[in-house]
């Protein structure tokens, strides 16, 4: 049996049963994951919440989702057209570079789906 956690984040006793550090999108899934199952959770990042995670798309596999228990990305979270099959590069610039046609990935804007994570995690009572 573990033992609920102890900190201090800026100036104030939390006790609970986890601590993420950093709500980047692993840090703010984590974090809904534990709180969805009844856990009491801290989620703590250095940067302001909108800052935090990446900032670009990634081509992610649609069992990983599922694998995981997180919703598929929807709306604005998907990037490029939107279709699974589809991935848009782009350069650092936002310069479109590459095109990827009838790949088993999606596009997901990785920015907007962990806003999604971070409301979620928030909605199941992370602190």
């Amino acid at each position: 049996m573990s033992r609920p956690a102890t900190v201090a984040p800026m100036g104030r006793t939390w006790t609970g049963d986890v601590v993420v550090v950093g709500a980047g999108t692993a840090g703010a899934n984590a974090a809904w994951q534990f709180a969805r199952r009844g856990r009491s959770v801290l989620l703590v990042e250095r940067r302001p919440l909108e800052d935090a995670g990446a900032d670009w798309s990634n081509g992610i596999a649609a069992w990983q989702f599922d694998l995981a228990g997180v919703p598929m990305p929807t709306g604005d979270e998907r990037s490029g057209d939107g279709s699974t099959g589809t991935v848009h590069l782009r350069t650092p610039d936002d310069t479109p570079a590459v095109v990827i046609e009838d790949n088993p990935l999606t596009g997901v804007d990785m920015g907007r789906f962990t806003d999604r994570l971070h409301s979620d995690a928030i909605a199941a009572g992370v602190e």
